[in-house]
């Protein structure tokens, strides 16, 4: 036997025996590929794991999709009000150059900035809802598939137990 010291006390270990460690690994991986070749134990349906697993990719991807279409259409709304409040500075800038008197060009300027205002804000709270929109949608299908994992387990402990 190996003796170790800190310092302070003497204490003894055993050295492993790594024939006997390695014997017993392979014995487990020898049992463990029975249990699991054939795809079927009394525990553990592979098949119906991995066809679950599937489920939960799709549900994943859809939602993916779902979210990204979201953003895209936020996106494109986005696009759409920056134009609008480039052609009202536009309009604005013409407004200058035009005929009358300074208090009426500074009257239909206030106007064109209170419209283009008011566009921006209903803008963006279109933007917010068309997010909020997808992303529900997006976190519906996630918990629509937790869900359905849930029943899922449950019809495989029932099977498990014999209680169809």
């Amino acid at each position: 036997m190996a003796k170790a010291s800190n310092g302070a006390a003497e204490t003894e270990f055993k050295v492993p025996n790594f024939s006997q460690l390695y014997a017993d690994y392979t014995r487990m991986l020898g049992d463990f590929g029975k249990v699991f070749g054939s795809a079927k134990t009394p525990f553990l349906d592979v098949d119906t794991v991995m066809t679950s697993q599937r489920k939960t990719i799709e549900a994943l991807t859809k939602a993916n999709k779902v979210a990204f279409e979201g953003a895209q259409a936020a996106a494109q709304r986005q696009v759409d009000l920056i134009r609008r409040s480039l052609d009202d500075l536009a309009r604005m800038g013409r407004e200058l150059t035009a005929s009358g008197s300074p208090e009426d060009k500074l009257a239909r300027q206030a106007d064109i900035a209170k419209e283009s205002l008011a566009a921006a804000v209903g803008g963006l709270r279109e933007v917010t809802e068309l997010l909020q929109k997808s992303n529900f949608a997006a976190v519906d299908v996630i918990s629509q598939r937790v869900s359905d994992n849930f029943d899922e387990v449950k019809t495989a402990l029932r099977r498990l137990n014999g209680s169809h």
